[in-house]
């Protein structure tokens, strides 16, 4: 062996530790910085030079490669556990959103607002000529209804805000997934197939965890060195180019509903967690389900107890009456969908009353609903003629589709006995106005006079019926709702949102465990301890102290032999 095959082993000695050196402070210098992947250099030693018929002596070292210390499947799992507690997450404030507009266990809440109002026809039960409760009950009506209608306009808004949140994070998932696209096609030309841009990577790891928060991926790496990503097997990424997510709005079958799709070419995603995931979820489960029972919540009350009032009689009967519903189609058999009626009519009939005011003299009239769907079904325009063919009265059909009832001059018109819930269901002798919490309202007619606030049954002055009645609705059963009453079905849908944010609260703990504990895994894999990369620092400074020594040594011994030639 020559001193010169010596130089070459100390010069690779240097070599090799000034490379470890570096490596080992980059790790130092990036022991904070999110994201980042340890280092390692991996070392040979280079081939012997033989010296003798069986001896070999080595020819110093090389760098064989630096390692970027990751493992991919536990990246892919702490990824699935990012998308399912930034999913959790998201529920849970969606939850307490909900909660907090519920606003229960207050003075401010539906529930309370329910009990004033069948309180107060409680109230006037006790006193039915009161006119100062006559005024309560239509005022606690209106607050009620004010109630619902905020109710209802603040899940709109919550869901006009989810829509904002989706469209705001779709926009950011889109330039993340340009950002990796652009890494991708950095790192093909950095790596050449055979290096590892390791900050590089580190960097598109980093999106691609962003990207996991808003929606559940799967990142596959190709030999390139690209990674393509997938959402439910539907590619949002393929190597360097970006296919990009998006938001459509769109109304089917009258209801506003909301996807994410693939920007390239349309396709919907099916994303089921992340922060898109549950935001999508929270929309059209929990909010467009809120708004379903909160119109239907209004809508039986409305209907409920109507039933009740149109066919009870206030202080005095009526000279005209307009009903508050019209039809779409006069000639449309009355419970046909054709006819366009917010509430059903079935078979059955009502009672129409005209009395002489200057007699008393009263003469009832049972009024025959034919909808039996045997032979032609009564229309509206059937249900007029059968009305005018009454002595003292005329029905006529407006152009908006209502009904209007006219008694002749000196009579008045009232209602009773309607099997048919006709009269609920064209809003004739109603209290409310409106089909579902966006509208409901008091009808004009009571806030105007309270006098024709129906209080009493079957023509009986002093009567009290029709107002028990009404007041045994909050807690009477009602096969509409489920077999339940008014206030179990809103107490229902009011524990079962407290029930989930529960559950959710619980989840959340779980998932930010979960995802913890891979997080310290990967840590344990990738992170960088400084007490370790200090030893390292160490033995390559001594490496890198005894080849200089070694060099200094062989140069001496040059000299020496230069010397003596």
């Amino acid at each position: 062996m020559s001193l010169t095959s010596a130089l070459h082993i100390g010069r690779s000695a240097i070599t090799v530790s000034q490379i470890g050196l570096q490596v080992t402070g980059n790790n130092m210098a990036n022991a904070t910085t999110p994201g980042y992947t340890r280092n390692t250099v991996s070392l040979n030693p280079m081939t012997g030079e033989r010296v003798g018929m069986n001896a070999f002596v080595g020819r110093g070292v090389e760098l064989d490669d630096v390692i970027r210390h990751v493992d991919e499947a536990l990246r892919q799992r702490i990824r699935s556990a990012l998308s399912e507690e930034e999913s959790t997450l998201s529920r849970q404030r969606t939850l307490s959103q909900i909660e907090t507009l519920h606003n229960e266990l207050t003075k401010q809440d539906l529930s309370t607002a329910l009990g004033s109002f069948f309180s107060s026809w409680s109230e006037l039960a006790n006193n039915p000529d009161d006119s100062a409760i006559r005024s309560l009950v239509v005022q606690e009506g209106i607050s009620l209804s004010e109630h619902l209608r905020d109710l209802r306009h603040q899940y709109v808004e919550l869901r006009n805000q989810i829509d904002s949140e989706i469209d705001l994070i779709s926009s950011r998932a889109n330039s993340i997934l340009e950002q990796v696209a652009g890494l991708n096609g950095s790192i093909v030309d950095a790596e050449q197939g055979n290096a590892t841009a390791s900050s590089l990577r580190d960097q598109r790891d980093r999106l691609l965890s962003e990207l996991a928060e808003i929606m559940d991926i799967t990142v596959i790496e190709q030999v390139s060195g690209t990674t393509d990503v997938l959402v439910n097997s539907i590619p949002v990424l393929l190597g360097n180019e970006s296919r990009g997510v998006q938001l459509r709005t769109e109304t089917i079958d009258g209801e506003l509903v909301a996807t994410v799709r693939v920007r390239a070419d349309g396709s919907r995603l099916t994303i089921t967690e992340g922060q898109l995931g549950a935001l999508l979820n929270s929309r059209d489960e929990l909010v467009s389900g809120l708004l379903d029972d909160v119109d239907t919540f209004a809508g039986q009350l409305i209907f409920q107890v109507n039933k009740v009032h149109s066919q009870g009689q206030g202080s005095k009967g009526f000279d005209t009456v307009t009903g508050t519903y019209g039809v779409t189609d006069a000639d449309a058999a009355l419970n046909a969908t054709d006819a366009g009626l917010p509430f059903t009519i079935k078979n059955g009939s009502l009672q129409l009353n005209i009395t002489n005011e200057a007699t008393g003299a009263r003469t009832t009239t049972r009024i025959d609903i034919d909808l039996d769907g045997v032979g032609s079904d009564m229309t509206l325009n059937d249900l007029a003629t059968a009305i005018t063919a009454v002595d003292n009265a005329t029905a006529t059909v407006n152009a908006d589709g209502t009904l209007t009832l006219t008694a002749t001059d000196g009579y008045r018109l009232s209602f009773s006995d309607d099997t048919a819930d006709a009269l609920a269901a064209l809003g004739l002798n109603s209290y409310f106005d409106g089909f579902d919490a966006s509208n409901i309202t008091v009808n004009d007619t009571v806030q105007t006079d309270t006098d024709y606030l129906a209080v009493g049954a079957d023509h009986v002055p002093g009567s009290n019926d029709t107002a028990l009645a009404i007041a045994e609705l909050e807690t009477q059963s009602i096969t509409e709702l489920g077999s339940r009453s008014l206030r179990e079905f809103w107490s229902d849908s009011v524990e079962e949102i407290a029930v989930q944010l529960d559950a959710t609260n619980v989840k959340a703990a779980t998932t930010s465990a979960v995802r913890e504990g891979l997080q310290a895994q990967e840590a344990a894999v990738s992170g960088v301890s400084l007490d370790e990369e200090s030893i390292n620092l160490m033995n390559f400074q001594r490496q890198y102290e005894a080849a200089a020594r070694f060099i200094s040594v062989v140069n001496d011994l040059m000299d020496q032999l230069l010397a003596i030639v």
